[in-house]
């Protein structure tokens, strides 16, 4: 399926991109799709870019000489005092022998592996996602360069490009990867600006230089490694004192090498940042990143509570529109919200960091003078054609144990409460016996039990909680029992991704903070027993067993 491309080099030395200053017509190296009109950007010249480029080549130069000139004198010392010794000597004949097997651990450690890649997600046809494939185009048109060869679907919310496969870079082809949560969050102009800024390490050359600095890494990690093997044979404290020399050594200079390495890194996210705003407009690059810090601490949640337990019961729901509700529902977005404040407040630069800062990346996107760049406000989701077969592509080729057509599609409305409803029943039907003979009433008097309820949780397998975890465990097998016990009684479950209640008529409930209120002391057990007597709810019998008339969220 993959064919062999050729040389992916840019048509420009690495210098030549970076130092040029150029205007810029569409260029686009394919006859199956339309480029859009010709569109003429200034690019300004940044020579601190063509400085930390020379600077990646200098690490990567020095890294492979320091480590030849350590093997050389490995070798070389011990031999150069073996010869100029009157006499034969058993020691300095040890050092020799051990000098000379720490060198040949690192040239072999030294030798570059060849690149075998592995396909990061679902690989998209160009033919039956024309739009998205012609957003890229005009991107590549826009920067003169040429596409990726193939172009990834992943299940993160971010986006990358590289040059893989090949050995040291060369023979290897353009690789673009695009986050499927990408789709649910972002407009056009947003979606733009990313693959713009992904784009721009293509155009700086930081891809080309990519290989060689990842392989100099990777070769440093493993003289590491096979030092640590050689350490546990060898059988002479004699040969062990050049090893801790040589480990002290490499190690120090590692730690320079990343140092150098993330700061490059850094400022090669700053000249993207900036390109991205020539191209899709200051606006579109800031929300655009804001909405991927975003989406990173919504996905995993999302993705575990709402979309997994739906796929264990061979059910598929929108994955995509499911996290735009789940994203835009008011108390996560409150909380998505908060926690963007806080990184924007608190976030410093490490030395081991490859991004900067997200403010300080605001910060620079907001100095940049670029030009006025209408705003496409379309859902970025108007790009992919069918994206339920995307979804439906992406989880079966991501999951080889599910047979290919095995799912079948259902609506957040449909599948939204049975799957709200499963940790319920599943916590009831464990420890559902502490209800017995209980009411909704009794709950002020359970509360005074928790830490004995939550004692009878074990803790989950490999882990040990602590106290407010195990209280936290204590408090859901309440919640469970008072959600399930109004089940019972007529009250039905209403729930999409990120909002999830109890209703009866007019009446809502939220039973996680309606219990909450009761713990927490928001409101006294006098207000609390009154307001279950006015829902009619206090003498409902709290949930003890599934065996009791099935709730209306029973699985399919």
């Amino acid at each position: 399926m993959r064919r062999i491309p050729p040389l992916t080099l840019p048509p420009h030395t690495i210098c030549d991109t970076i130092c040029a200053r150029r205007e810029l017509t569409p260029r686009f190296r394919s006859n199956d799709l339309r480029t859009m009109p010709a569109l003429t950007i200034e690019i300004p010249r940044r020579w601190s870019v063509a400085v930390v480029a020379l600077l990646a080549i200098l690490m990567v130069i020095l890294s492979y000489l320091l480590l030849l000139a350590i093997a050389a004198a490995c070798v070389y010392l011990p031999y150069l005092a073996l010869i100029t010794l009157q006499s034969f000597s058993v020691p300095v004949f040890l050092l020799f022998v051990g000098g000379v097997l720490i060198a040949a651990v690192l040239l072999w450690s030294l030798i570059p592996r060849r690149d075998h890649f592995n396909a990061p997600g679902l690989l998209l046809d160009r033919s039956s996602q024309p739009a998205l494939f012609q957003e890229i185009a005009d991107i590549a048109a826009a920067l003169n360069e040429q596409i990726p060869r193939e172009v990834y679907l992943l299940g993160r919310p971010h986006a990358f490009v590289a040059d893989r496969g090949g050995f040291l870079g060369f023979g290897s082809r353009r690789v673009m990867s695009i986050g499927l949560p990408l789709f649910s969050v972002f407009t056009v102009s947003e979606l733009r600006a990313v693959l713009a800024h992904e784009f721009a390490h293509f155009y700086s050359g930081d891809t080309s230089l990519a290989p060689w600095v990842y392989r100099t890494q990777t070769s440093i990690v493993r003289t590491f490694q096979n030092l640590e093997g050689l350490d546990n044979i060898a059988g002479a404290n004699l040969i062990r004192l050049p090893m801790a020399l040589v480990t002290f050594i490499v190690k120090h200079y590692f730690i320079l090498f990343l140092r150098v390495i993330k700061f490059i890194s850094r400022k090669q996210e700053f000249r993207s940042d900036e390109l991205a705003c020539l191209i899709a407009g200051r606006t579109s690059g800031i929300s655009g990143l804001e909405k991927i810090q975003c989406a990173t601490v919504a996905w995993a949640s999302y993705w575990d509570t709402e979309v997994v337990p739906v796929i264990a019961l061979k059910c598929l729901p929108a994955i995509i529109e499911g996290f735009r509700l789940f994203a835009h529902e008011p108390t996560v977005a409150a909380e998505l919200q908060a926690a963007l404040d806080h990184q924007k407040r608190s976030a410093k630069t490490s030395a081991y960091d490859s991004h900067p800062p997200l403010l300080e990346r605001i910060k620079a996107m907001q100095s940049i003078e670029s030009r006025e760049i209408e705003l496409d406000a379309r859902p970025a989701l108007s790009l992919l054609d069918q994206p339920a077969v995307l979804e439906q592509q992406y989880i079966e080729q991501m999951n080889p144990r599910i047979p290919k057509g095995s799912l079948h599609h259902v609506t957040w409305t449909e599948i939204g409460p049975i799957v709200s409803m499963l940790p319920w029943r599943s916590c009831i039907k464990k420890y559902g016996a502490h209800f017995t003979g209980k009411s909704i009433a009794s709950l002020p008097e359970l509360a005074k039990k928790l830490p004995e309820i939550a004692v009878s949780i074990p803790d989950p397998k490999g882990m040990l909680l602590d106290r407010r975890q195990r209280s936290e465990r204590g408090v859901s097998v309440l919640v469970a029992g008072v959600g399930l016990a109004l089940v019972k009684h007529d009250w039905k479950p209403q729930a999409q991704p990120g909002k999830f209640y109890l209703h009866r008529g007019s009446e809502q409930l939220n039973v996680s903070n309606f219990v909450a209120e009761l713990l927490s002391g928001k409101i006294s057990t006098k207000n609390w027993l009154q307001k279950c007597r006015d829902l009619g709810i206090a003498d409902l019998p709290l949930a003890n067993s599934l065996r009791n008339r099935p709730d209306p969220a029973s699985p399919p």
